[in-house]
């Protein structure tokens, strides 16, 4: 269920978007498959990944930056 929150505090992020996306994994013969199931994202409008991978509250692993 998505809910309403506010996300503020991280310099140099300006806008925040929520999507969903559809999951996948690895089926036995190594192909990818969609799952029946989503998770919530986060796109950023600005950049700064360093503060966002040690928040506490981000899982690190999976946080990537198109910023060159």
């Amino acid at each position: 269920m998505r809910e309403d929150f506010i996300i503020k505090g991280i310099a140099g992020i300006k806008k925040v978007y929520m999507n969903t996306k559809k999951i996948f994994n690895e089926d036995k013969d190594g192909r990818m498959k969609y799952l029946d199931r989503e998770e919530y994202i986060l796109e950023t409008e600005g950049v700064n990944l360093k503060e966002i991978m040690t928040n506490d509250h981000v899982d690190y692993t999976r946080c990537a930056s198109n910023d060159i």
